[in-house]
Protein backbone atom coordinates (compact mmCIF):
# COMPACT_ATOMS: atom_id res chain seq x y z
CA UNK A 1 0.00 0.00 0.00
CA UNK A 2 1.06 3.48 -0.77
CA UNK A 3 1.60 5.90 2.05
CA UNK A 4 -0.24 9.16 1.64
CA UNK A 5 0.00 12.22 3.83
CA UNK A 6 -3.08 12.73 5.99
CA UNK A 7 -5.11 15.89 5.55
CA UNK A 8 -4.33 18.45 8.19
CA UNK A 9 -6.97 20.98 9.24
CA UNK A 10 -5.90 24.55 8.78
CA UNK A 11 -7.37 27.64 10.32
CA UNK A 12 -7.10 30.99 8.69
CA UNK A 13 -7.78 34.21 10.48
CA UNK A 14 -8.87 37.20 8.52
CA UNK A 15 -8.97 40.72 9.75
CA UNK A 16 -11.86 42.86 8.64
CA UNK A 17 -11.04 46.48 7.98
CA UNK A 18 -12.76 48.98 10.25
CA UNK A 19 -14.81 50.53 7.43
CA UNK A 20 -16.38 47.13 6.69
CA UNK A 21 -17.15 46.46 10.36
CA UNK A 22 -19.49 49.44 10.48
CA UNK A 23 -21.28 48.19 7.37
CA UNK A 24 -21.54 44.72 8.91
CA UNK A 25 -23.15 46.12 12.08
CA UNK A 26 -25.57 48.22 10.04
CA UNK A 27 -26.60 45.17 8.02
CA UNK A 28 -27.13 43.19 11.21
CA UNK A 29 -29.27 45.99 12.65
CA UNK A 30 -31.39 46.02 9.47
CA UNK A 31 -31.96 42.27 9.74
CA UNK A 32 -32.91 42.60 13.42
CA UNK A 33 -35.38 45.40 12.64
CA UNK A 34 -36.88 43.36 9.81
CA UNK A 35 -37.27 40.35 12.10
CA UNK A 36 -39.00 42.46 14.73
CA UNK A 37 -41.35 43.85 12.10
CA UNK A 38 -42.18 40.34 10.87
CA UNK A 39 -42.88 39.22 14.43
CA UNK A 40 -45.20 42.19 14.95
CA UNK A 41 -47.05 41.46 11.71
CA UNK A 42 -47.44 37.81 12.68
CA UNK A 43 -48.87 38.79 16.08
CA UNK A 44 -51.30 41.21 14.43
CA UNK A 45 -52.47 38.51 12.00
CA UNK A 46 -52.94 36.05 14.86
CA UNK A 47 -54.99 38.63 16.79
CA UNK A 48 -57.10 39.36 13.70
CA UNK A 49 -57.80 35.64 13.29
CA UNK A 50 -58.78 35.42 16.97
CA UNK A 51 -61.06 38.44 16.61
CA UNK A 52 -62.77 36.88 13.59
CA UNK A 53 -63.25 33.55 15.37
CA UNK A 54 -64.47 35.14 18.60
CA UNK A 55 -66.78 37.46 16.68
CA UNK A 56 -68.40 34.59 14.82
CA UNK A 57 -68.77 32.59 18.04
CA UNK A 58 -70.23 35.57 19.91
CA UNK A 59 -72.71 36.28 17.10
CA UNK A 60 -73.91 32.68 17.20
CA UNK A 61 -74.32 32.75 20.98
CA UNK A 62 -76.14 36.09 20.80
CA UNK A 63 -78.52 34.80 18.13
CA UNK A 64 -79.27 31.75 20.25
CA UNK A 65 -79.93 33.94 23.30
CA UNK A 66 -82.21 36.24 21.29
CA UNK A 67 -84.16 33.32 19.85
CA UNK A 68 -84.58 31.84 23.31
CA UNK A 69 -85.71 35.23 24.63
CA UNK A 70 -88.23 35.61 21.78
CA UNK A 71 -89.76 32.21 22.42
CA UNK A 72 -89.87 32.79 26.20
CA UNK A 73 -91.44 36.26 25.92
CA UNK A 74 -93.95 35.95 23.10
CA UNK A 75 -96.80 36.93 25.36
CA UNK A 76 -95.11 40.07 26.74
CA UNK A 77 -92.14 41.19 24.60
CA UNK A 78 -91.92 44.62 26.26
CA UNK A 79 -91.38 43.28 29.78
CA UNK A 80 -88.57 45.40 31.24
CA UNK A 81 -87.30 42.60 33.47
CA UNK A 82 -86.91 40.18 30.58
CA UNK A 83 -85.26 42.85 28.44
CA UNK A 84 -82.70 43.60 31.17
CA UNK A 85 -81.99 39.85 31.53
CA UNK A 86 -81.42 39.64 27.79
CA UNK A 87 -79.06 42.63 27.93
CA UNK A 88 -77.16 41.01 30.82
CA UNK A 89 -76.85 37.77 28.85
CA UNK A 90 -75.56 39.64 25.80
CA UNK A 91 -73.04 41.54 27.95
CA UNK A 92 -71.77 38.28 29.42
CA UNK A 93 -71.35 36.82 25.95
CA UNK A 94 -69.28 39.75 24.73
CA UNK A 95 -67.40 40.03 28.03
CA UNK A 96 -66.07 36.48 27.91
CA UNK A 97 -63.61 37.47 25.15
CA UNK A 98 -62.15 40.56 26.86
CA UNK A 99 -58.85 39.03 28.03
CA UNK A 100 -58.22 36.69 25.13
CA UNK A 101 -56.84 39.22 22.65
CA UNK A 102 -53.60 41.11 23.16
Amino acid sequence: MANRPLAQPTVTNSVMPDDQKAEMWQTGAKFAAGGAELATQAAEKADLAKINNFSADAKLQMLQAQQQWKSDNQSDPMNNESISKLNDTLSKITGQYDNQIS
